[in-house]
């Protein structure tokens, strides 16, 4: 026998009765789709989406933590590097530096007292400078030599040096000996040796 379908009737069935019917389907497809989606968001997608860094697997939250993490280092390294590269912003060096800066130059003291032994006497070379020592640590700065080719007049010259040198740029002298000595080649000379603190 065959098998027959009722014959579709006119009348239309209400949407509350077609909402009920499916209702409990739909219920069990929803639940059974969000169920898959959080097994496969908590077991699965973790194995597909780690991330292998310097061999370490990472997680996706955990990479931003990670990601973080390696940006304060980036900025610590590279604050780190601009002070080795850059030191003039670092306080030591700005102190070294300072320090520098308040010790009298050598060269500078130099060049201050051949200026003041040339300008001393009309004859450029009548005070001959030797020796000229400088010491940093205590600011002194000795030097040894003669006046020369003065004839009688050496121990002006070097009365005048000695007061030019301590008017220009010293705190103290400790005088030199003044004495005049007879040399052959030379004539009358008078050899010095003093100390200027500085």
């Amino acid at each position: 026998m065959p098998l027959s379908l009722p014959e579709p009737s006119a009348e239309c069935l209400p949407f509350g009765l077609i909402l009920q019917r499916i209702a409990l389907p739909f219920f069990l497809f929803a639940a059974v789709l969000a169920g898959l989606l959080l097994l496969s968001w908590f077991l699965i997608l973790p194995v597909y989406t780690a991330v292998d860094v310097g061999g370490a697997k990472h997680s996706v939250e955990s990479l931003r933590a990670f990601r973080a993490d390696l940006l304060s280092n980036i900025e610590t390294a590279e604050a780190d590097r601009s002070q080795y590269i850059l030191p003039v912003h670092d306080a030591a060096y700005r102190a070294l530096r300072h320090r520098r800066e308040e010790r009298t130059s050598f060269l500078s003291l130099l060049d201050n007292l051949f200026d003041i032994a040339s300008s001393v006497y009309a004859q450029p070379d009548a005070v001959h400078l030797s020796r000229v020592s400088y010491h940093a640590a205590d600011r002194t700065l000795d030097v040894d030599g003669d006046v020369r080719f003065v004839g009688p007049r050496s121990m002006t010259v070097l009365a005048e040096f000695v007061e030019a040198a301590k008017k220009h740029f010293v705190a103290e002298a400790a005088l030199p000996r003044f004495v005049r000595e007879e040399q052959e080649g030379i004539g009358p000379h008078s050899p010095f040796t003093f100390s200027l603190s500085l």
